[in-house]
């Protein structure tokens, strides 16, 4: 019996990961993971070096040596490094990019993408070396907020009062600590909600906190941080794509490697919708539906009063009680997607599953001998305020 020659295409992954503007070397695996539920980015990096603290690292002398391990008949080299010499420490600016090497067979050519561009959060030693980040938001821990909002506030003021306290006290940290290189100042996003809100008292909080824990605890608002040139541009809203953004097109015959999105028929389930509202400068509330029922809270929605939220909030509520579709879709490294965008997503053989979805949250595994995967958590369009 004859034996048929098979050929494949394959894509050779690249990387390298960048510490104040410095190539500290390739990843051994990187993980990055958003979501429109959470302001801060994250991402875990492990670095085929082994660390030492700064006072071992002293003691063996300053700056990098090259230490050998053997096991057996095996030798393994790696280098065993000071974290400080290579200002590997919290709050340094790190840089992760990952691509596919161009692919002559298939004649693709692919650009080299920033996967991740944030500050380090905490650094684990050992081999591997394990580099905990957060993206710009990152920045917002930095600085206490002493005053008070007992009256309705803009929160364009708000977010420029939080940006200036974090730049001013992130700005002194990285000088204390001795980082010189370049990093994006925060600024208020101008496609952020336009409004007033009536915000508690936050005092001896960060930054962070505040936005956190009154903007998206109160009224359910999204919210992230987005670096563009040498600004981190804060958003918070409703957590939608721009309407210039494209429409990102996903083929299970085409780019699309994975998916696991299941159709859920709600009609006969009780369900109990939250909406809010400001009148006369204090928050209320409307509340429609089973008083046992699943709870569905929305971001708060400005301009309205009391008759509209209450046509919004039946609306709503008759919506919640449709088919719905949720779940991931899994694609290689390309094309980019990023929280928020809308997707026009074709299902080759579950046609029942193809339709336009807005992604809320993105994954990004690579590494361990699994390549480069981006996982994205989508839902249908008509359930984009809801938070589940």
């Amino acid at each position: 019996m004859a034996v048929r020659n098979i050929t494949g295409n394959y894509l050779i992954c690249g990387n390298e990961v960048f510490v104040e503007g410095k190539s500290i070397g390739q990843f051994q695996s990187f993980e990055s993971d958003e979501t429109r539920e959470n302001i801060v980015g994250t991402a875990s990096i492990e670095m085929p070096f082994y660390t030492i603290a700064a006072k071992a690292a002293k003691e063996v002398g300053r700056g990098s040596t090259i230490a050998v391990q053997r096991v057996g008949k095996n030798t393994t080299t790696y280098i065993r490094i000071n974290p400080d010499d290579w200002n590997i420490k919290t709050g340094a600016r790190i840089q992760v990019y990952a691509w596919y090497h161009d692919n002559a067979v298939i004649g693709q050519k692919f650009e080299k993408r920033l996967e991740f561009d944030g500050f380090i959060r905490d650094v684990i030693g050992g081999f591997p070396t394990v580099i905990k980040c957060e993206d710009a938001a990152f920045m917002l821990r930095f600085g206490t907020v002493t005053q008070s909002w007992p009256k309705a506030t803009p929160l364009s003021s708000l977010l420029q009062q939080m940006c200036d306290t974090a730049n001013a006290a992130f700005a002194k940290y990285r000088k204390d600590n001795k980082l010189t290189y370049a990093y994006p100042s925060l600024l208020p996003d101008p496609k952020s909600m336009q409004s007033d809100f009536v915000l508690k008292p936050a005092t001896g909080v960060s930054p962070y906190d505040v936005l956190e824990r009154v903007i998206v605890g109160m009224y359910k608002l999204y919210g992230n941080v987005r670096i563009e040139s040498d600004r981190a541009r804060v958003y918070c809203g409703l957590g939608i794509s721009e309407s210039e953004s494209p429409t990102v097109e996903l083929d299970t015959s085409v780019n699309v490697i994975a998916r696991d999105i299941v159709p859920s028929d709600m009609m006969f389930q009780n369900f109990r919708v939250i909406v809010r509202y400001l009148e006369d400068g204090t928050m209320k509330t409307i509340e429609k539906g089973a008083e046992n029922g699943l709870v569905y809270d929305l971001p708060f929605t400005p301009g309205r009063n009391a008759q509209q939220m209450n046509t919004t909030a039946l609306s709503v509520l008759a919506g919640l009680r449709a088919q719905r579709n949720k779940g991931t879709i899994t694609t290689l490294l390309y094309p980019l997607v990023r929280l928020y965008d809308y997707v026009n997503f074709n299902d080759t053989i579950f046609k029942s599953l193809s339709g336009g979805y807005y992604v809320i949250g993105r994954k990004v595994t690579c590494g361990k001998g699994k390549g480069y995967r981006q996982i994205l958590t989508v839902t249908n369009k008509t359930f984009l305020y809801l938070a589940n």
